[in-house]
C-alpha cells in the first residue's frame, strides 16, 4: 500500500511530505474567503532574489497542498535555471543508514504500521476525538472498524489525503519534481543540502519511535481540526498560490500548523537519548553552508523550498539577511 510506505519513509526523513505545509500563527483567521477554483495552466509566485556583488540565487517559494486540477508552468523558473549552475533543493534531514539496513528498517516499520496488542483507535483517543474523527471518515465513505486498528498517525494520513481528495487539492510534489527535471534535462548540478545524522542504537531508535503514541495522537487531532475547519482556507491559499499573489498568503495563513504531524518521527526527547541533539538547528545550518558556498561559486543559483520555511518565523530570508545578502521580495500578482 503506497500511504503504508509513506508512513515508514517518513520515520527516516524530515519533513514528511505527507502533510501540509503551513504557517503557526497565534490568532484563528476570521476574514471570509473568497472560494474559487483555480485549473488549467499557472505560473506561481514570482521569484525572490538574493544578491550578493554581482553573484545571484533565485528562490522559488513552494506551497502544498495545490489545485488537484492545475499544471504548474514557470517562464520566470525556466530562465531562471537556463541562467544558473547548480539547483539546490530544499532543508531536509534524514537518518543516517547503508541501503540494506534502511530497507530492513522500513520492513519493520511497515510491520508496525497497526496499534500493538490488538488496540484499536477508540483505545488510545478520547470518545470526542474517535466520535469526530467516525463522522469524518463516513463522509468520505471510510471504514472506521478497519482503519481504527492502524496507528494514529497513519489514520490521521489517511484522513487528511481524503479530504484533500474532496476538496479538489492534492499535495503531490509537482513543483519540486518539475525543476528537478529540468535542472536533470539541461544537465545542471543539483544539491541536496540534507543533514544525515546516525543514532548510537538504530534499532533501537526505531524501535522506541514507533512504540510512541503520543505524538500520533496529537497530530490526529490536529487533522482533525484542519479537516473540520480549515479545509476552504487551504483551497482559497492553493489558489492564490497558483496565480502568484503572495501578499493573500501572508494575511491568510492556516489557523492549524499540524507541525507535530511533521516532526512526530523526530522527537527530540528520543534523539537526544540516541546521541542527536540540535537537529533542527544542524539541518538549518547544512541548507545555510550549501548557499552560501553556491552564491561564492555560481554566477547564478536557483532554489526552491516551502514558503513557510522562507518566510516564517527564523525563516531563511532572515538568516541569509542577517549573513549579509540582499533579499528583494517577488512583484506580487493580486488577484483577490
Amino acid at each position: 500500500m503506497k500511504t503504508r510506505h509513506m508512513f515508514a519513509i517518513c520515520i527516516f526523513s524530515m519533513p514528511c511530505v505527507a502533510m501540509a505545509q503551513t504557517t503557526v500563527v497565534t490568532m484563528p483567521v476570521t476574514t471570509t474567503l473568497p472560494l474559487v477554483t483555480v485549473s488549467g495552466t499557472q505560473s506561481g509566485p514570482h521569484l525572490w532574489k538574493v544578491t550578493k556583488q554581482d553573484h545571484v540565487m533565485w528562490i522559488l517559494g513552494t506551497l502544498s497542498p495545490l489545485p488537484a486540477a492545475v499544471t504548474w508552468q514557470s517562464e520566470e523558473v525556466v530562465t531562471a535555471l537556463h541562467a544558473s549552475q547548480e539547483v539546490l533543493k530544499p532543508p531536509s534531514s534524514e537518518l543516517a543508514l547503508g541501503r540494506f539496513k534502511r530497507l530492513m528498517m522500513i520492513s519493520k516499520a511497515l510491520g508496525s504500521a497497526k496499534n500493538p496488542d490488538g488496540m484499536t483507535l477508540a483505545d488510545l483517543v478520547s470518545k470526542e476525538t474517535y466520535d469526530r474523527w467516525v463522522e469524518l471518515n463516513a463522509k468520505y465513505s471510510r471504514d472506521s472498524t478497519k482503519l481504527g486498528r492502524y496507528r494514529p498517525f497513519f489514520v490521521a494520513h489517511i484522513l487528511y489525503q481524503d479530504a484533500l481528495k474532496h476538496s479538489g487539492l492534492n499535495n503531490k510534489d509537482q513543483v519540486g519534481a518539475s525543476v528537478l527535471k529540468m535542472a536533470h534535462d539541461a544537465r545542471l548540478k543539483v544539491t541536496d543540502p540534507i543533514y544525515e545524522y546516525a543514532v548510537d542504537d538504530p534499532d533501537g531508535y526505531v524501535k522506541e519511535t514507533m512504540a510512541q503514541q503520543g505524538a500520533g495522537i496529537r497530530c490526529l487531532g490536529e487533522v482533525i481540526d484542519v479537516v473540520e475547519n480549515d479545509m476552504d482556507v487551504l483551497t482559497v491559499r492553493a489558489d492564490a498560490w497558483a496565480v502568484g499573489d503572495l501578499d493573500y498568503l501572508e494575511e491568510h495563513p492556516v489557523p492549524h500548523s499540524m507541525e507535530v504531524c511533521r516532526s512526530e518521527f523526530q522527537d527530540p526527547s528520543i534523539l537526544a537519548k540516541y546521541g542527536v541533539n540540535d537537529l533542527q538547528a544542524r539541518t538549518r545550518k547544512a541548507w545555510m553552508d550549501a548557499a552560501e558556498a553556491a552564491l561564492t561559486k555560481n554566477t547564478t543559483t536557483f532554489a526552491f523550498m516551502p514558503l513557510e520555511q522562507l518566510r516564517g518565523r527564523n525563516g531563511y530570508l532572515d538568516m541569509l539577511l542577517d549573513k549579509g545578502y540582499e533579499v528583494v521580495r517577488p512583484k506580487n500578482t493580486p488577484t483577490h
